[in-house]
């Protein structure tokens, strides 16, 4: 079972796991905003699950703002969140991944 988090209503960023091969990029102390390291073209997946079904967004963020391509936003519930876009990102840029919509308590 994976660890809890509790999802608010305007954002949650989104951890991802310790066994990562970075390749540069430099990982904030709770592994939720990482810094890109050289300028170029970027191909970001994620893929959150969690153990029950909610009705939430999911959303890419470059530099604080969402990015909307790599939203999603279900009309329905669902316990499975996945996206793939490819950026043109500047060093030093920053991203992360965030739920949001409900006030719940989600386990990934």
């Amino acid at each position: 079972m994976g660890s809890a988090i509790a999802v608010a209503v305007s954002e949650t960023p989104i951890a991802l796991p310790n066994a990562q091969n970075l390749d540069g990029f430099v990982a904030n102390a709770a592994n939720t905003v990482f810094t890109v390291p050289q300028t170029g073209r970027y191909c970001i997946n994620y893929d959150i699950k969690i153990m029950s079904v909610f009705m939430m967004r999911s959303e890419l963020l470059v530099d604080g703002a969402i990015v909307s391509a790599a939203t999603v936003n279900p009309v329905l519930s669902i316990s499975k969140y996945n996206f793939q876009i490819i950026l043109n990102l500047i060093a030093g840029d920053t991203i992360s991944i965030r739920l949001s919509g409900l006030n719940v308590e989600a386990t990934l």
